[in-house]
């Protein structure tokens, strides 16, 4: 993508062959995802019979000021290009010129001087734009941008207090272009490894001479770059940037930066960047974000999910959480009904069982110890005892896989009573009821897929589940489509 001194060279041809000119033929291109927001037509009518008073710049943005607004503004995307017929082409290093044919291919805005100069912008990936705007500079995108490196260099002190105000990787707040208007890949690749700072480092985790070295090179190389008028061929021979561009096509091995050293690539930022690791090091972290990094650590099994603005944070421990919640409760269960030590607390433990399983998780009646309750007065008050033990808190918790029909209630009802006989008649029954419990899991178990279906109509119909299922798909689908296209914006608003 063109960057500063190549945005710059455009700016530089326009000022030497249209500035001054007056505008006497233009036509458009019928392409409205170039030409941005207005009709070509529109943007003839606009410049025909205009006179280029001015040609501007700031960051990867330049514009014309003409002798009435409004004033057409132009970002070169990835491959856009200025050309004058029979002269100069401001164009990306990658970018080759194919023909010499005019009006050349791909051209979007062709104009005609007064003086029989014409000038051509070209676009062959449709990344570019060409906007109509009454006050270029102090309207969006241009009044969004940061510093420019070349006209508005900033002081080191304030360079450096706006540097660590932000977050994130050194090469990341470069890119920005609300940080620093201009800044491409190459340039901040070529600043970090003449700072001897690896990209991957968090701002935070920055030393006071790094910053400075930062500072310092950054505002050399784009003076440099763009007093050759971006002509790579006379950039110092020691930059990365002549070894940059060979990832893949070294064949003695990994490419080599102009002193030997290896050349490593690894994407920073969502960019390929090139580093020298025995130049840059290994990337480092600040306090803040070690703080950070333990505080998330820590708050990793709680119930309570923590409070983020990060959704995956959030999701993510929300996760973890309910894993290590979700075992509590049938541990409990499980514990509470291993304790079956007294007839009276097996039957007030049935009882509780059929009421959840009557009132389906409703409100909780007592019924079971009502049943539970003798008639010999010593042994009535002994159980009623007993059975406000179980209806605390703890007795709830027993509740175990209730059965759902009213016939499994009714079986489990006679077989409680049958206990509370058999302990009226001797003290030995309590092993007789333990005996006859037993098998109660087992044929509870073979029962449990009719209680759990006790009606056929009441299934769902197997056409209905797949039918809900495909407009779930369908929904994420699109969701999936939405945030793709909310990505794509955002990035190309920052590349701007």
């Amino acid at each position: 993508m063109p960057e500063l001194p190549e945005v710059e060279r455009a700016r530089r041809l326009a000022e030497e062959f249209v500035v001054g000119k007056k505008i006497v033929e233009c036509t458009a291109a019928d392409d409205t995802i170039v030409i941005e927001n207005v009709p070509p037509p529109t943007l003839e009518k606009a410049l025909l019979n205009k006179t280029v008073v001015a040609s501007k710049r700031k960051g990867k943005n330049a514009w014309w000021i003409l002798d009435s607004p409004p004033h057409p503004t132009f970002h070169l995307g990835m491959a856009g290009s200025f050309r004058i017929k029979g002269g100069p082409t401001a164009h990306y290093k990658t970018q080759k010129r194919t023909d010499d044919d005019w009006p050349p291919r791909w051209c979007k805005l062709l104009v005609k001087m007064d003086d029989g100069t014409e000038f051509a912008f070209t676009d062959t990936r449709r990344f570019g734009r060409i906007r109509l705007l009454p006050d270029p500079e102090n309207l969006p995108p241009i009044s969004l941008l940061g510093f420019d490196p070349l006209l508005e260099m900033l002081s080191l002190d304030e360079f450096g207090v706006r540097l660590r105000g932000r977050s994130g990787t050194v090469k990341g707040v470069l890119l920005d272009q609300a940080f620093a208007a201009g800044i491409g890949n190459w340039i901040a690749d070529e600043v970090l490894y003449q700072a001897a700072v690896h990209p991957a480092t968090r701002v935070g985790a920055l030393t006071d001479d790094e910053v400075a070295a930062v500072h310092g090179k950054l505002e050399e190389v784009i003076q440099v770059a763009c007093a050759t008028n971006a002509d790579s061929a006379k950039f110092p021979e020691s930059w990365l940037f002549h070894f940059r561009w060979e990832k893949g096509s070294s064949k003695g091995g990994a490419p080599k930066d102009f002193f030997g050293r290896t050349i490593t690539f690894l994407t920073v930022a969502t960019r390929t960047s090139a580093v020298v690791p025995s130049v840059q090091g290994s990337p480092r972290v600040g306090e803040k974000e070690k703080k950070e990094q333990k505080g998330k650590g820590k708050g990793k099994g709680k119930s309570k999910k923590p409070d983020t603005e990060d959704g995956n944070e959030a999701k993510e421990d929300g996760v973890e959480t309910e894993g290590e919640e979700a075992p509590q409760g049938p541990q409990k269960e499980k514990a509470g009904g291993r304790k079956r030590k007294r007839p009276e607390e097996e039957g007030e433990a049935d009882g509780l069982s059929q009421d959840a399983n009557g009132a389906s998780g409703g409100g909780r009646k007592k019924r079971g110890r009502k049943a539970a309750v003798p008639e010999a007065g010593e042994e009535e008050t002994k159980a009623d005892d007993e059975g406000d033990a179980q209806s605390s808190p703890g007795g709830k918790k027993r509740r175990k896989n209730p059965p759902t029909s009213p016939a499994g209630n009714g079986k489990r009802g006679k077989k409680k009573t049958a206990a509370v006989e058999e302990k009226e008649t001797t003290d030995t029954t309590r092993e007789v009821i333990l005996v006859e419990d037993s098998p109660a899991p087992e044929k509870k178990k073979g029962k449990k897929k009719p209680e759990q279906h006790p009606a056929r109509g009441k299934a769902k119909d197997a056409t209905k589940v797949r039918k809900e299922t495909k407009d779930k798909s369908q929904a994420n689908e699109k969701q999936k489509e939405r945030k793709a296209a909310k990505t794509k914006a955002s990035k190309t608003a920052a590349t701007e």
